[in-house]
């Protein structure tokens, strides 16, 4: 989640400066862009959501989460590179899906990989992860967005992202293997005890 949040996922904090270049200026325009493409993450994150059960259970939890952990960085790159405001905001409904896919998918393994003794502070180690890496993502793709632009700003996280799977599964394949989200053992009660 933490290589997540600090690479790709400041796409959301982008998003007024992305409409603003795909319009021009002009503070209504950029408004009423940013809107579009907001609307849009958001219609695709519904969407999304409504889908990630079933994916999940058809596909397998871990194939599904390996597909959106790739199909992230790589519609977020199409995303940044669309000429247009509708076509942005079509790249914006398919990575508001993939992207609550990966929510849902890490906070899923998470919780259920968890030991039940201490699955309360690992999810709060998530939240943090995701809180914290986020903004300081959202601050350094800011800064090389203002040096090159956001395109390659935005670029350059997804490859990020990327670049670390693909090692993930060169160097350490069984890193991969641990997105199997198993349940954690069951509490015992006091009459197992």
């Amino acid at each position: 989640m933490a290589v997540t949040a600090l690479l790709v996922s400041p796409f959301i904090a982008l998003v007024a400066g992305r409409a603003g270049a795909l319009v021009g200026g002009g503070e209504r325009a950029v408004a009423r862009a940013t809107g579009v493409l907001t609307t849009a993450q958001g219609v695709g994150a519904v969407a999304g959501a409504l889908l990630v059960p079933s994916l999940a259970l058809r596909f397998g939890r871990r194939r599904a989460l390996l597909v959106w952990l790739v199909a992230t960085p790589v519609l977020v790159t199409a995303y940044a590179w669309m000429p247009t405001l509708w076509s942005a905001a079509a790249a914006m409904v398919l990575l508001g899906a993939s992207y609550i896919g990966v929510l849902a998918g890490l906070q899923a393994v998470v919780q259920l990989r968890a030991p039940v003794a201490f699955r309360g502070r690992v999810i709060s180690l998530f939240l943090v992860a995701l809180g914290t890496l986020y903004p300081l993502g959202a601050l350094w793709q800011g800064v090389v967005g203002d040096a090159v632009g956001l395109r390659w700003a935005t670029t350059l996280g997804a490859a990020a992202l990327l670049g670390v799977l693909a090692g993930l599964a060169i160097l350490r394949p069984a890193a991969l293997l641990a997105l199997d989200p198993q349940p954690s053992e069951a509490p015992s009660t006091s009459m197992e005890r």
